[in-house]
């Protein structure tokens, strides 16, 4: 059966699927704005961890105020589902302009790069680490603004509410400590990520691929990838 309501808000369809639930798209009659909705659907024994982690992660986004990163406006539990409502914009992401190979002067690949950077730049001063930034995470405006998105699955760099032994992160886009597992992480990760970004941006093709997450992971810490200028003559 369809949503029809979460919370008060006014559901007006899916937006996507991601690991820990659903993003609807929906309007708040009370404040007359659109807004993305995320609803935890993960189930099981952890539930209550994940319930608590799920919060806690939206405070930390919250915490946020930088026109290159989603707003988060509210958050609440409707039928025992944690959801957080969100800053709704119209634009596509990342992934899908280098899926397409839609051309992009390499000035403007810059200046979205540099957007990125500055929002990191200013989450990490307030404390808060994004641990998944990668192409899909990455909204263009029609207006050409960056809007970083899923800040909800970011973590405090001092919380440790993670379990132990849980790897967060899209394998392509992960740090060499990510990919080994390590718990103390912190910016320069983010940083890695918008590196591998970059490399993709420009030659439309991952440093580090493979067939399985576990292939993956092994090349990022293990294995030299092959330089830009290799798929991209004359950028030395």
């Amino acid at each position: 059966m369809a949503e029809k309501m979460i919370g008060r808000y006014e559901i007006q369809g899916e937006l996507g699927r991601g690991a820990m639930g659903l993003v609807y798209k929906a309007y708040d009659p009370v404040l007359e704005r659109h807004a993305a909705i995320k609803v935890m659907t993960t189930s099981g024994e952890m539930d209550d961890e994940l319930r608590a982690r799920f919060f806690r992660e939206a405070r930390s986004a919250a915490r946020l105020s930088n026109p290159n990163i989603i707003a988060i406006f509210d958050m609440g539990d409707d039928q025992n589902r944690p959801f957080i409502a969100m800053e709704f914009v119209e634009g596509e992401d990342l992934k899908a302009l280098i899926r397409q190979r839609v051309f992009v002067p390499f000035g403007r690949k810059l200046e979205v790069i540099s957007q990125i950077c500055r929002a990191l730049h200013y989450a990490h001063k307030q404390g808060v680490i994004h641990r998944d930034i990668k192409p899909g995470n990455i909204r263009l405006t029609p207006e050409g603004q960056v809007k970083i998105l899923d800040f909800g699955l970011a973590r405090l760099g001092a919380s440790d509410m993670t379990r132990t032994g849980t790897l967060m992160g899209t394998p392509y886009y992960m740090s060499p400590e990510q990919a080994r597992g390590a718990r103390d992480i912190d910016g320069r990760s983010d940083l890695f990520s918008v590196g591998v970004i970059l490399y993709e941006f420009l030659c439309y093709r991952r440093p580090f691929e493979a067939d399985s997450p576990t292939a993956v992971c092994y090349q990022i810490i293990a294995e030299p990838h092959s330089p830009i200028s290799a798929h991209l003559p004359g950028c030395d």
